[in-house]
């Protein structure tokens, strides 16, 4: 699964990402690393009719298409703690650039 398809999955809960710069001998080496919760291997969605399949408790909201929580708040309040979590997924992209330095 690709960069833009992790960040795009429905389940995703959190991301987080750094960025660090070192260049040697006239080679900058770029690094972006993201971690993304909970890790990838599923599709991003599922294919069929808009809001086709939503749960008890949630309902369509037509101007986007998706099923949203009747109860939810702007903010989401459920405090889960995912910073123990060992199953965070990695995504390298590592970025070669030649500059003159």
């Amino acid at each position: 699964m690709g960069h833009a398809a992790n960040m795009a999955r429905g389940d995703l809960e959190s991301v987080g990402c750094g960025y660090t710069r070192c260049t040697k001998d006239g080679f900058e080496l770029s690094i972006v690393l993201c971690l993304y919760y909970p890790p990838a291997g599923e599709p991003a969605y599922k294919k069929g009719q808009t809001c086709s399949e939503c749960s008890d408790g949630f309902s369509c909201e037509k101007k986007i298409g998706l099923c949203l929580d009747r109860n939810a708040t702007e903010i989401d309040t459920r405090g889960e703690d995912t910073s123990g979590s060992p199953s965070m997924s990695m995504l390298f992209l590592v970025i070669w650039t030649i500059s003159m330095i």
